[in-house]
């Protein structure tokens, strides 16, 4: 085994996120053909069918600049979300939209509540703000309380939230949330609630603070369609805010930085909603099953998720040294030491098709023991 594992620079997650194949690859000496990746959570059913048609089809507009403000597809998703084109800003992924948040909205300091998404702190980083961290409990199941938030909003001036979070899989309740919006709009916080997995939740329209938009102009939703439609090689996501707050925003974006192809699948993937409603259920299904089965195994916590991945912690075993155990049986997970407020026991799993977790289910409990 490679001991680039020995140096903590050498951690797969170096980058901040699950799906680095290549750097496993590297550190575990290994080919990325190799490893089944556990560690990116992606939809198990892959994207849409006829999506790769639609694509071929649209080869011959690459030799066109692609339209720098995405109207077409702001358009088809206002009338689907029921706001106005000026209120949607499409990016390169959602982490463009978070980053370009930070960059242009003159805040200096912005809160996280960790355990989360590792690009709130890196992007408020990169745009020179101080970074304040709110530490929640596993006996809290990492979800924040309003009333753990009234002294830490008073530090901040802007707030990040995953709504579900990751790595944990859950979300506080939509009253706590809307609080929570309340609050910040009193203290003239912004508030970035990130949904990007909400999509897997099949009452995602009632859980979402969309309809309180107008009378929350503090607040920023930030949506991707890189989990749910499976396409994180394409890169799209969008942020739905004020108007003014959404002009703010695109004054820092790059000129073209949605392609021309994520454009045109962005609004042939809007009209695939019986192919949503199918991958919820089976992530449902597949992430019940998963769970059923981790929770028979003695030593290990399964902390509840309503999406698809699940975070697991493993008394007395390394994260670390488990990663690289199941990397040696050809499966990626995810190792969690690098959250803040986790530490090197703490590991996610996506879930993927049934005969795949099947496998790698009995892989895993075989790797707990070899560690052990």
């Amino acid at each position: 085994m490679n001991n680039k594992t020995d140096n903590p620079m050498q951690w797969i997650e170096r980058y901040g996120h699950g799906g680095d194949v290549w750097t496993a690859a590297e550190v575990f000496g290994t080919n990325t053909s190799d490893l089944l990746d556990y560690s990116a959570n992606i939809n198990p059913l892959g994207p849409p069918p006829g999506l790769y048609d639609h694509l071929r089809q649209q080869l011959s507009e690459i030799v066109r600049y692609p339209d720098p403000t995405c109207r077409r597809l702001r358009a088809r998703l206002a009338d689907k979300l029921g706001v106005r084109s000026e209120q949607i800003l499409v990016g390169n992924g959602a982490a463009e939209c978070i980053q370009l948040a930070v960059d242009s909205l003159g805040v200096k300091r912005v809160g996280v509540i960790q355990p989360c998404f590792s690009e709130y702190e890196s992007a408020a980083r990169k745009a020179g703000c101080h970074v304040f961290s709110h530490i929640t409990s596993p006996d809290q199941l990492f979800l924040p309380t309003v009333s753990d938030l009234l002294p830490f909003i008073e530090q901040i001036d802007l707030l990040f939230l995953g709504y579900p979070n990751n790595p944990s899989g859950n979300l506080v309740e939509r009253d706590v949330l809307l609080e929570m919006a309340q609050l910040c709009e009193q203290k003239d916080v912004y508030f970035g609630v990130d949904e990007a997995f909400l999509d897997f939740l099949p009452d995602a329209h009632k859980r979402s603070l969309l309809p309180q938009l107008q009378r929350l102009p503090h607040l920023m939703l930030f949506r991707s369609m890189t989990k749910i439609f499976a396409i994180p090689g394409l890169r799209l996501g969008y942020v739905i805010a004020d108007a003014g707050l959404i002009d703010q925003l695109h004054s820092r974006q790059t000129p073209w930085s949605v392609n021309g192809l994520a454009q045109s699948a962005g609004e042939w993937l809007l009209e695939q909603e019986a192919f949503v409603s199918e991958s919820q259920r089976y992530v449902q299904q597949e992430r019940e099953r998963m769970a059923a089965t981790i929770a028979a195994w003695p030593g290990v916590f399964l902390f509840p998720s309503e999406v698809n991945y699940l975070l697991l912690y493993i008394k007395g075993i390394s994260g670390r040294r488990l990663q690289q155990r199941m990397a040696e049986k050809g499966y990626l997970i995810r190792n969690c030491g690098m959250y803040p407020g986790l530490d090197d026991g703490y590991i996610r799993l996506a879930v993927k098709q049934t005969d795949q977790n099947q496998r790698m289910l009995a892989n895993l409990q075989a790797a707990i023991a070899e560690c052990r």
